[in-house]
């Protein structure tokens, strides 16, 4: 059922960045899982890098779901971005399955 994902998304806020910007940094902390919504970006591991344009990519593999919520790479926008960022709180709630 879709219904609870757009509960899950009503809590979460657009943004809209430029190209160039870097949206989470490898090890930092993060309390919202980033949704790409249009445009393109880039994870960059210690010997890999990843670009994603794919509307509803989760970007950033992060243990949002765990304790650490550390991201385990760099994600920047090599585009203008949209994207919706989502508590990871609703999601750890079980309202996103």
């Amino acid at each position: 059922m879709i219904l609870p994902a757009l509960d899950v998304l009503a809590e979460g806020v657009l943004c809209t960045l430029p190209a160039g910007q870097t949206l989470l940094r490898a090890g930092e902390r993060s309390e919202q899982v980033l949704v790409l919504l249009e445009g393109r970006a880039e994870e960059v591991g210690p010997e890999w890098v990843r670009v994603i344009d794919t509307p509803g990519s989760v970007l950033g593999p992060t243990d949002w779901a765990g304790t650490t919520r550390q991201a385990v790479c760099t994600v920047r926008a090599v585009t203008d971005v949209v994207l919706m960022a989502v508590p990871a709180r609703a999601i750890r709630a079980g309202r996103l399955r």
